[in-house]
């Protein structure tokens, strides 16, 4: 994937949880950072207060959505799926992707995994992974640093 991709749109019949995100909340000039997980996902599980922490620090500086990628027909319970998100608190816009239509617009294999999007809508930065959200707070960092 290289870095003149563009973010896909999230308009259309999705399952949005706690949330439902309009396109139009992106043209306000702030980057989206786009969080893949599982709820059969031991290592997003782990990931997750590191993440939360992170996302409080960006709170008004940053758009998060998170996609709930299943991994098998199990992880397609939406009472489990909301359950989880409950568990873990996830607070943000939360797509529930049964379909596996945005991540595979994304072209997206990991869970969980991250995706940092200029306000234009090209690719910053990717990883994936339970770890490095020291990595992935310095990209955002630089990433806010050129749009002051």
């Amino acid at each position: 994937m290289n870095k003149d991709w563009k973010r896909p749109a999230f308009n259309g019949d999705e399952y949005w949880i706690n949330e439902f995100w309009k396109e139009e909340y992106a043209e306000d000039g702030r980057p989206v950072l786009v969080h893949f997980w599982s709820l059969s996902c031991s290592h997003c599980e782990k990931a997750m207060p590191a993440l939360n922490r992170l996302l409080s620090r960006y709170r008004t500086s940053l758009h998060v959505l998170s996609v709930h990628m299943p991994r098998s027909s199990k992880d397609q319970d939406m009472d489990k799926v909301k359950q989880k998100a409950d568990d873990l608190n996830i607070i943000h816009p939360l797509l529930v992707d049964n379909d596996n239509q945005i991540s595979d617009e994304f072209q997206n294999d990991y869970v969980p995994s991250y995706y940092l999007f200029h306000p234009n809508k090209t690719l910053f930065h990717t990883q994936a992974g339970d770890s490095g959200m020291k990595l992935l707070r310095k990209k955002i960092d630089r990433l806010l640093g050129q749009l002051e």
